[in-house]
C-alpha cells in the first residue's frame, strides 16, 4: 500500500487581484485631563515607497465611553461563545437529587 493513497494535484500559483498595501496600524486611546484622545498610525506601501500618516484628536467622552462599552460587550460576547462551545465537551457536574425518605 502507497504510504499516500492519494495524489496531490499542482497547480501554478496565481497573483493576486490586488497587492497588500497596508503594513502597520495603529490606534491607542487615552484619558487624560478629563478628554479623551485617539492617535492613529497607518503605514502602507504605495507606488514603491512607504507611506506613513499619522492622525490625533481629541473625542467627545460620550463617543469615547459607548466605544469602549461596545469592544467590552463584544470581547465578553465572543468569549462565552467560546466557553459554551468547550462546556459542551465537558462531562456534566449535576449529581441526581438524593431521595430522603
Amino acid at each position: 500500500m502507497k504510504k499516500y493513497p492519494v495524489k496531490a494535484i499542482r497547480r501554478p500559483l496565481q497573483q493576486a487581484a490586488e497587492p497588500a498595501t497596508d503594513i502597520i496600524k495603529h490606534a491607542p486611546s487615552s484619558f487624560l485631563s478629563g478628554t479623551p484622545r485617539i492617535r492613529a498610525r497607518k503605514t502602507r506601501f504605495e507606488d514603491g515607497e512607504v507611506v506613513s500618516e499619522t492622525f490625533e484628536a481629541e473625542l467627545d467622552r460620550n463617543v469615547y465611553e459607548n466605544s469602549i462599552r461596545d469592544a467590552q460587550r463584544y470581547f465578553l460576547d465572543q468569549t462565552l461563545n467560546f466557553i459554551n462551545s468547550v462546556l459542551r465537551f465537558m462531562p456534566s457536574t449535576a449529581k441526581p437529587p438524593r431521595n430522603r425518605d
